[in-house]
């Protein structure tokens, strides 16, 4: 993972200061008779890549751009052709297109989590599916905002979406994983972690869910 923001077009010196400890013939790199191999081959790497401007390519200043293009081929000469650039630039032409670069930064994937997506993607709509047999989407949305008041106003130590994950494991218990409601319940249940208030909390939305459920055929 490299954090690199552009610095006169370029990245910041203290970044190549570190390059240039970790590129050493021999150790990084080496050289063959074929010309110099690098030693990283099988490696990943993530540049995360900040700017004020815009360089990327088709950009007016595209040329002017020796950062990640920089870091690009130094990985591909220390063997890393597997790189994944999170890029936002054009952070210093306003609020608003600040704010849209760095959205656009958060909302890219790497090969992993594509490959996550699209294996758990199906499996994610079968689960709706079947949580939507066992309860009203209405019915469970609506409980899970008033426990998550409720419980925020808790004294003494919360856990943000607590209603949501006892709700889920409500659903995984009644779609048959045995013991799901169980060990969540029995940890948001304990005397030594939360205040009575909390508890009482947790134990009367379990028994909410359980009269919203719908009636099984």
């Amino acid at each position: 993972m490299i954090g690199a923001p552009m610095y006169n077009l370029s990245i910041p010196t203290p970044l190549k200061a570190r390059i240039d400890r970790v590129a050493v013939a021999g150790k990084t790199f080496r050289y063959a008779a074929t010309g110099p191999e690098g030693l990283l081959q099988g490696k990943k790497a993530f540049i995360a890549s900040a700017r004020g401007g815009v360089y990327s390519a088709g950009s007016p200043a595209a040329a002017l751009e020796h950062q990640e293009s920089y870091l690009i081929g130094l990985l591909a000469f220390l063997g890393v052709i597997d790189v994944t650039v999170v890029r936002a630039e054009g952070l210093a032409l306003g609020a608003q297109a600040k704010d849209a670069a760095i959205s656009q930064a958060l909302a890219v994937e790497s090969p992993e989590q594509a490959q996550l997506r699209t294996r758990f993607d199906p499996f994610l709509l079968s689960r709706d599916a079947e949580r939507r047999a066992l309860i009203d989407a209405e019915s469970v949305s609506q409980l899970i905002n008033q426990f998550d008041q409720r419980l925020r106003a808790c004294a003494g130590v919360t856990v943000d979406s607590t209603a949501h994950l006892i709700t889920s494991a409500w659903i995984d218990e009644r779609s048959g994983i045995t013991g799901a409601l169980a060990s969540v319940r029995g940890w948001f249940v304990d005397p030594d972690r939360f205040s009575n208030a909390w508890i009482v909390n947790v134990t009367e939305l379990v028994t909410k869910l359980d009269h919203a459920a719908k009636p099984s055929c």
